[in-house]
């Protein structure tokens, strides 16, 4: 299992079980467990301590769990392979098999369907980009225009997150490539290993990325923390 976390770092959740997870308040310095499993969703936290994952012994779904809040099960029947909830804790991205890559809409109950083949999807802490990965290539939503953009123009990207505050794009390749997509305006670089890395790399929220290999440049290590 790995830690899902928010940008402050004030909460920090971790998978427990097949059906617990732990909740940790870093200013009361609390470790609670929640009702529901995280299932290794990537960004499962929001500011306020909620938490997405999979209801109860269920398949499918997804159910969101808050400190001194009944556990909601959200109308999401398809099975979830990715999930991403903002940091203020009003929309929840995620990827469902087989419809594709959704934004859903907490208060009103509601959902828009971005891309039907996407695999990976990340929100910032605004809800207003969304990056995901589809046909092997970097996509940018921006959910006040509706309008979507390929970043990068490639078929072997398998993992694509924004950062906290939607300026940054962290993607990587199978290979464990891994690029650092400016936005605002779009400028894309290419993040180089002295070594041959074997493992595909693993991107976190936020401004930092982290992966396996090396060892790095100091220039490319400043890279990545943006």
């Amino acid at each position: 299992s790995f830690p899902t976390r928010r940008s402050s770092d004030l909460f920090h959740a971790t998978p427990d079980s097949q059906s617990l997870s732990n909740l940790y308040d870093r200013t009361t310095v609390i470790d609670t467990r929640t009702s529901i499993p995280l299932r290794h969703f990537r960004n499962s936290v929001s500011d306020d301590g909620a938490v997405i994952g999979r209801p109860w012994f269920a398949n499918a779904g997804l159910a969101l769990s808050a400190p001194n809040r009944e556990t909601r099960n959200l109308t999401i029947e398809e099975i979830v392979t990715d999930a991403s909830i903002n940091s203020i804790g009003t929309h929840i991205a995620y990827v469902a098999s087989p419809s594709g890559a959704w934004l859903y809409h907490i208060a009103s109950d509601s959902r828009v369907l971005i891309d039907a083949r996407a695999t990976k999807v990340s929100l910032s802490n605004d809800g207003n980009r969304l990056a995901f990965v589809s046909g092997g290539s970097v996509f940018l939503h921006d959910r006040i225009t509706g309008r979507t953009a390929q970043l990068l123009p490639r078929t072997d990207i398998v993992e694509a997150v924004i950062a906290g505050g939607g300026s940054v794009v962290i993607a990587a390749t199978a290979q464990a490539t891994v690029f650092r997509i400016d936005l605002d305006p779009v400028r894309v670089s290419e993040i180089h290993s002295a070594l041959r890395v074997e493992a595909p790399a693993v991107v976190a929220r936020g401004s930092w990325a982290l992966i396996r290999g090396g060892p790095f440049l100091r220039s490319e290590i400043q890279a990545f923390g943006g």
